[in-house]
C-alpha cells in the first residue's frame, strides 16, 4: 500500500472512530438552536442562552415544552440589610435574575443568575406533600454539588454534604421525557425522575430518598455518598459555603487527607464567605497554592501532600 493510500485509510478510519462523538455533539448544539428557542420561548429567554454560560439544555423537539418562567429582582438587598451591612453595597448593585424551569410534571429547576452570570442551580423536592417546608435541596454552587435535607423545624439543625470534583463542571438538563439529569464528568451523574423528583437513580453515587437522622433524631444529613472514580472533596457541614470544618479529600474511594475549609473560604461578617477559588477555578488554585510552597507554610506537610496527591491525579 502506498503512503497515499495508507493515508486516506487512517483518515476514514479516525473518521468512524470519531463519528459517534461529532454526531451527540452536533445533536447538542441543534437541540439548543437559537433561532429555536427563539420561536418557541420568545427573543428574551433566548437571550439567555445566548450570553449566559452553563445554562440547563433539553429537547426543543419533545412533544411537551418545558415551560421557562422569568423574574428580575430589582431590589434584591433592603435598606435594613445595607445598613446592617455596609461591605455588601456594591454586589447588591448587581441585577439580580431568575429562570424557572417547569416540567409537564410541574416540577421545578431554578437558575439563579447575577450580574450576567449563573450564581446557583437549585433542584428542589419535598419529603412530605402535606408539610412542603419537609424538601431537598440539589444545588450547584460555584461548582460545588451541595445536599441538603430540610426536615427539622430548624433550619440550623440540618447539615448539609458538599461535593467538589476539581476540574469538573457539572450541569444540569432535561431529556426528552423531562427526567432531570446532574452530570458530573462524562460517566457520573443523578437522574431525577420526572414525575417525582424524590425518586433518583444515579451512576457514580449512592443517594437515598431519605435523609439520615442523627444526635437522637435532631439533626438529619443527606444519605449521600459517591462512589465514583473522581478526584473530590467532600465536607459536611450546616452552612455553604462552610465557616469551619475539614474537606476529606478522595482519589476515587481512597481517602488521601483533609483539608481546612479556611483553604478554600474567606470567613465574612454575618457568617459569610466567599470561594477564593471563583475566579480562576479550584484545581488551578490548588496547583497554583501547591507549587508556591504556601500550602506547606500555613498549613504544613500533611496538608500539602494530600493536596499534591490530589491534583497529580492522571488528567489533571
Amino acid at each position: 500500500m502506498n503512503r497515499q493510500a495508507l493515508l486516506i485509510t487512517s483518515l476514514i478510519c479516525l473518521f468512524f472512530l470519531l463519528a459517534p462523538s461529532v454526531s451527540r455533539q452536533a445533536n447538542a448544539t441543534a437541540s439548543m438552536n437559537l433561532k429555536k428557542i427563539r420561536d418557541l420561548y420568545g427573543f428574551y429567554i433566548a437571550r439567555f442562552y445566548e450570553t449566559v454560560s452553563g445554562l440547563p439544555k433539553f429537547d426543543l423537539e419533545s412533544k411537551d415544552k418545558v415551560k421557562i418562567a422569568y423574574r428580575r429582582n430589582e431590589t434584591p438587598c433592603s435598606e435594613i440589610f445595607l445598613r446592617e451591612n455596609p461591605d455588601m453595597a456594591e454586589d447588591c448593585k448587581k441585577v439580580r435574575e431568575e429562570l424557572t424551569y417547569v416540567n409537564k410534571y410541574g416540577n421545578l429547576v431554578r437558575v439563579h443568575i447575577k450580574d450576567g452570570k449563573i450564581v446557583s442551580t437549585k433542584i428542589t423536592t419535598s419529603f412530605d406533600k402535606e408539610n412542603l417546608i419537609k424538601n431537598r435541596a440539589v444545588i450547584l454552587l460555584h461548582n460545588a454539588i451541595i445536599v441538603h435535607d430540610l426536615v427539622m423545624d430548624r433550619y440550623s439543625r440540618n447539615l448539609a454534604k458538599i461535593y467538589h470534583f476539581p476540574g469538573v463542571k457539572p450541569s444540569v438538563e432535561f431529556d426528552r421525557n423531562h427526567n432531570v439529569l446532574l452530570r458530573i464528568g462524562d460517566n457520573d451523574l443523578i437522574r431525577f425522575d420526572a414525575k417525582d423528583f424524590r425518586q433518583a437513580v444515579s451512576q457514580g453515587f449512592k443517594l437515598a430518598n431519605k435523609p439520615i437522622l442523627i444526635q437522637n433524631g435532631t439533626r438529619a444529613v443527606p444519605d449521600l455518598s459517591y462512589l465514583g472514580t473522581l478526584p473530590h472533596m467532600v465536607a459536611v457541614n450546616w452552612s455553604y459555603p462552610p465557616l469551619t470544618g475539614y474537606f476529606t479529600l478522595y482519589r476515587g474511594s481512597k481517602e488521601i487527607g483533609k483539608v481546612p475549609t479556611t483553604l478554600l473560604y474567606k470567613p465574612l461578617k454575618k457568617g459569610r464567605a466567599q470561594p477564593l477559588f471563583k475566579e480562576e477555578g479550584l484545581l488551578n488554585y490548588l496547583k497554583t497554592k501547591y507549587k508556591d510552597g504556601s500550602l506547606k507554610k500555613r498549613y504544613g506537610i500533611a496538608i500539602h501532600k494530600s493536596v499534591g496527591t490530589l491534583i497529580e491525579t492522571e488528567g489533571f
